[in-house]
């Protein structure tokens, strides 16, 4: 799947006097950046030349996952981008130490696109969206005070639209000695539209107007109609963006984003999570095939792996009994994210069959990697875990009643 075009547009704004935003274009890695400086020009000119010195980093990286989509290599390249961003931190919080005038900062976006699926870095308030068809949907979560709070519980969503903190940053290039770049990965359909931007346009512009900016004209078009759409709105804040069109080869056939998103959406190891929150847990998935027939796990074998069924469908047995069939958007080995086990089931295709696996080592990875989102996979995992292991103790108190043996506390 390839861009066919990408526009990078940037304005001052109608209340500013200078452009403190940074927008980056190397199309030939391919890699897209927008930076929304704070307290000067210079922020958004490191965090710029910390990125151009990076590229050939990048685009090796970049490359590696074109010819192999494990987990590693695509955590690889969120490791690579981690290591930008904390490295143009650094270098804007020296020049503010090295200078008298006021302390500037940064939110940065980074995107770049490989094959069938983009891949988003940030830190702060710059957003990133995906339109399908007529459906826009917000891929990066902002950091800021207000929604760190929405997301906590401690404010109703009408809060959040009049809390004066919506736009303070809990992080951002320069202040934040230790950030947590988010890494996302995103599954993309021939058609789609990416679009990344600075707050100068969100500030003004709802998503519902967006949508059908970006639905309705070419990328070149309608960047230059985001920006007008700023400025009509009062332009108080520079504003930036960058629209990539994705092909549209209807020859490509692939699941769509949406019903793996809804396929995640109800496993109930995800449930509680945001779909940015599921678009950060991708890169720790490998994406398995197996054919009719084929065992994909071993009753006694030892587990190390949870499987989600995205494509197909699987028989349980035990020994030479039918347990059950386990279709698309069923889940199955949830108890080897724990600890080591032998398998109770043998598990097999009954077709072609596509999974998403989750390693123990992964899922221990994930949740040490991204402690804010640790509790939110856990307790699922711990609910579940009860729910089953009170399951076998009914059926052995049943059984000793059946044999009529003193049941006894298990």
């Amino acid at each position: 799947m390839q861009i066919v075009d990408a526009v990078a547009v940037t304005h001052t704004g109608r209340k500013r006097r200078v452009n403190e935003d940074g927008l980056l274009q190397v199309p030939g890695v391919p890699l897209y950046a927008v930076i929304d400086g704070s307290g000067g020009t210079d922020a958004a000119k490191i965090g710029l030349d910390v990125l151009r010195s990076n590229t050939r980093m990048l685009a090796r990286k970049i490359a590696a996952i074109q010819n192999d989509r494990k987990s590693e290599t695509r955590l690889e390249l969120g490791e690579v981008f981690n290591r930008v961003f904390h490295e143009a931190g650094r270098k804007i919080a020296a020049f503010s130490a090295d200078n008298d005038g006021p302390d500037v900062s940064a939110a940065m976006l980074t995107a770049t696109v490989v094959d069938r699926f983009a891949y988003f870095a940030h830190v702060g308030n710059s957003r990133a969206y995906l339109l399908r068809g007529d459906e826009l949907w917000q891929l990066t979560t902002d950091h800021t005070f207000a929604v760190a709070s929405l997301s906590r519980g401690d404010i109703t969503p009408e809060d959040f639209e009049r809390s004066p903190f919506k736009y303070t940053l809990t992080q951002a290039l320069g202040p934040s000695a230790h950030m947590d770049v988010e890494f996302a990965e995103v599954w993309l359909q021939p058609g789609d539209i990416l679009m990344m931007c600075t707050d100068g346009l969100t500030k003004v512009v709802d998503d519902q107007q967006i949508c059908e900016i970006l639905a309705s004209a070419s990328s070149k078009e309608a960047s230059r109609s985001l920006i007008q759409a700023a400025l009509a709105a009062g332009g108080p804040d520079n504003v930036s963006v960058v629209v990539i069109d994705i092909e549209a080869d209807e020859q490509q056939s692939t699941t769509s984003t949406a019903d793996i998103a809804e396929t995640l959406r109800e496993v109930f190891l995800f449930k509680e999570l945001t779909e940015p929150d599921r678009m950060m847990i991708a890169p720790y998935l490998e994406e398995v095939f197996y054919e009719s027939g084929e065992a994909i796990c071993t009753e006694g074998e030892l587990g190390d792996s949870f499987f989600v069924v995205i494509e197909g469908e699987v028989k349980v047995t035990r020994k030479t009994t039918y347990l059950t069939t386990i279709g698309e958007g069923g889940n199955f080995g949830e108890l080897a994210l724990i600890g080591s086990g032998r398998r109770t089931a043998s598990v097999t295709a009954t077709k072609h069959t596509r999974l998403f696996q989750l390693s123990r080592e992964r899922f221990m990875q994930l949740i040490k990697g991204k402690p804010s989102m640790a509790s939110r996979l856990m307790m699922p995992l711990v609910v579940r875990v009860s729910t089953r292991l009170n399951d076998v103790t009914e059926r052995l108190a049943n059984l000793e009643e059946s044999l009529g043996v003193g049941t006894g506390n298990l």
